[in-house]
């Protein structure tokens, strides 16, 4: 794909994506009750100029002061005004991201007796090399104050790969009694190398004697995990008489998990990596790393295990031969874990109890089909990646059990078989996401700019990325090409109220109101819901959140209009101890 944002710095249109992907698959039955699915993925993706950045609020709102750092070297260097608009022109510095990966599976079903065995088993491997600059400064312009192609460089490099295996024997099904048992087991390897080159400010004159002020100060981190999951589950419908089904469900999970980090400040050149990333010497690395806003040392401890017993009930009635009313109580969890990157904080498991009320149903002779659910889930120990701004004003991103929250809602389903190949479908959801009990919650960024450290309550606020409203109307189109051959278009309007983009419910980190129409591929999942009812063509792109690394200006990357996906990255960018 050619790129539809115009780089007025680095002289080009990106991003500019070249992308491979395969399938093969296989089907082999050499028996009666034998039967095998398999089938194996391959994808390669380079995509350049992928984080076009856009600057947005430089200078900045009157409430946060006057111009600083990098905007005001920005706004000096151009006469005094610059172009914080969202027009598809950026001034970004280089980026790229290239991504391999490899998946295969394979199930294979064996009949024994009036049971089934069932056999599946996965291999997930992948890599990847990013790199990102979050300050839409070029840097011959104030991006850069020692001289390099970068202004906050980012760079990961990452591998991981997974093993699973599951065993399940099944009953024969239609009885008074259906059942299934059976047990999982997964291992992945997950190592991550960041480098962090943090150009917009003078940090190497924290090292005097050492490093200068043009000193091309970065960070480097080792993070490296293993994870062995073992489970049994058990399930079982129960049908006392023909229109009602009792459906129970146990599923005990045992999740290990070693974790290792290695983090050291030094030097490196515009697009750090190993390549040309020099560890400073151990007398200054405390003070470097305290600049840089990342953290020293191992884990505390660097092995944990999580377990969770989660029980399932349902109830299911049919009122009419086509239409059916459920009820069920579901136990959810997610183990806890390590950080990664700049923190070595560890988190505990996330557990939810979650109920779900509704109605399914069908007239016309299936032609037409509607649904309605009502939910309630409350979580505890919630599990969520915020940013905190230290006292230096760097800022860190944190992942953490910060709160616990209820999410409650309605969601309207239907679609329309118009005739044979036409097909209209539409979506509706209300949500109520809150927290219950946030109390030191990290503050937005004009209250950090008041007091840098400090904490605001929002126990009763709503969560981030939980707009109020969602949903999408769509159209399918169906045809035969021959006999064998069939042709499809999807077209899909993607909509979504406003919200935040951050915990901190801050008003610069939130999602405007916006409306995603395009053409929609077969089978993919479609676009990230993207806001309230306007159309894509406005200047007001959906946006997902960037780690802010300050508080005064903020940029975004936009993703292509019109008939494109519409992709946003926010994020408040500000220099570190820099005039």
């Amino acid at each position: 794909m050619d790129g539809y944002i115009k780089n007025v710095n680095l002289d080009e249109t990106g991003p500019h994506n070249r992308e491979a992907i395969g399938r093969v698959s296989l089907t082999w039955e050499p028996s009666d009750v034998v039967k095998t699915n398999a089938r194996l993925d391959l994808g390669r993706m380079r995509n350049d100029g992928i984080f076009s950045t856009e600057m947005l609020n430089c200078p900045p709102d009157a409430a946060f002061g006057p111009a600083r750092g990098a905007c005001a070297r920005y706004l000096a260097a151009s006469g005094g005004e610059v172009d914080d608009r969202i027009n598809g022109i950026s001034a970004a510095n280089p980026s790229f991201f290239n991504y391999n990966y490899l998946e295969a599976a394979q199930s294979t079903t064996i009949g024994i007796g009036s049971h089934n065995l069932v056999l599946t088993t996965g291999y997930f491997d992948h890599d990847y090399d990013l790199l990102n600059d979050v300050m839409p400064v070029p840097t011959a312009m104030g991006g850069s104050v020692v001289g390099t192609t970068q202004g906050a460089a980012a760079r990961f490099q990452e591998n991981y790969h997974q093993f699973s295996q599951e065993l399940r024997i099944q009953s024969p099904t239609g009885g008074t009694l259906e059942y299934l048992i059976g047990g999982y087991f997964a291992h992945s390897k997950l190592g991550i190398e960041s480098y962090l080159g943090s150009y917009f400010a003078p940090l190497g004159a924290a090292a005097t004697g050492v490093y200068t002020a043009t000193t091309p100060v970065a960070s480097h981190v080792i993070n490296s995990e293993k994870a062995r999951t073992l489970s049994a589950f058990a399930s079982a419908t129960i049908r006392p008489f023909e229109a009602l089904r009792i459906n129970l469900g146990l599923r005990y999970s045992t999740v290990r998990k070693t974790a290792h980090r290695l983090a050291e400040a030094g030097t490196a050149e515009s697009v750090p990596g190993p390549d040309n990333f020099s560890a400073a010497p151990s007398s200054v690395q405390t003070i470097l790393m305290d600049a840089l806003a990342v953290d020293i040392g191992e884990f505390a401890r660097t092995r944990r295990t999580d377990d969770k017993l989660m029980p399932t009930i349902g109830l299911q009635y049919d009122l009419a031969p086509d239409i059916m009313a459920y009820a069920t109580y579901t136990k959810g969890f997610k183990a806890g874990g390590f950080s990664a990157f700049v923190s070595k904080s560890i988190f505990d498991p996330e557990t939810v109890d979650a109920y779900e009320v509704g109605l399914k149903s069908s007239f016309f002779d299936r032609r037409l089909t509607l649904n309605l659910a009502a939910f309630l889930s409350d979580y505890q120990n919630l599990q969520e990646t915020t940013t905190i701004l230290t006292s230096t004003g760097a800022s860190r991103q944190i992942v953490g059990n910060i709160a616990d929250s209820r999410s409650k809602g309605i969601e309207f389903g239907s679609v329309l078989r118009v005739a044979d190949g036409v097909t209209l479908t539409a979506d509706l959801a209300w949500l109520d996401a809150r927290y219950r009990n946030y109390h030191d919650a990290p503050c937005t960024g004009l209250q950090s700019l008041a007091a840098p450290v400090c904490t605001q309550d929002l126990s009763g606020k709503r969560r981030a990325f939980a707009p109020k409203w969602s949903g999408n109307i769509g159209a399918s189109l169906e045809q035969p090409v021959s006999s064998d051959i069939y042709a499809r278009l999807d077209a899909n309007i993607y909509f979504t109220s406003s919200y935040f983009q951050q915990p901190p419910a801050d008003p610069y980190l939130s999602q405007s109101s916006n409306e995603d129409r395009r053409p929609h591929r077969p089978g993919s999942e479609g676009p990230a819901l993207g806001p309230r009812c306007r159309r894509q063509e406005s200047d007001q792109p959906p946006n997902r959140q960037l780690p802010p690394t300050g508080r005064q200006f903020t940029g975004h990357v936009p993703g292509a209009r019109r008939s494109h996906p519409v992709d946003r990255l926010s994020a408040f960018v500000e220099d570190v101890g820099a005039a």
